[in-house]
């Protein structure tokens, strides 16, 4: 009997970890539920539908490449530009 009693005593001490664990595990997910949606509320503030993120991301993707290309060529034209005043060829 003494072993029986200390069987339902470890089952029912890991039945309440497990109830802890899962009100835990509930709580944790009504978070990210609400972080999520406050997310997606902001996407679409700024006019980007939370489904077409990805499309999103890579058309600004896109965008910041493109800017920084030509960021690179107008550099290395006032470069090309400064060039006589560098070396004293300037006429």
């Amino acid at each position: 009997m003494d072993d029986l009693h200390l069987k339902l005593e470890a089952a029912l001490k890991k039945r309440n970890a497990l109830a802890t664990e899962i009100s835990k595990l509930q709580g944790q997910l009504e978070s990210a539920k609400k972080a999520k949606a406050t997310v997606e509320d902001e996407c679409r503030k700024k006019g980007i539908e939370p489904e077409k993120i990805d499309a999103a991301i890579e058309t600004l993707t896109t965008r910041i490449a493109t800017a920084v290309t030509e960021l690179e060529a107008g550099i290395q034209a006032t470069n090309k530009a400064l060039e006589p005043f560098r070396t004293g060829d300037i006429l």
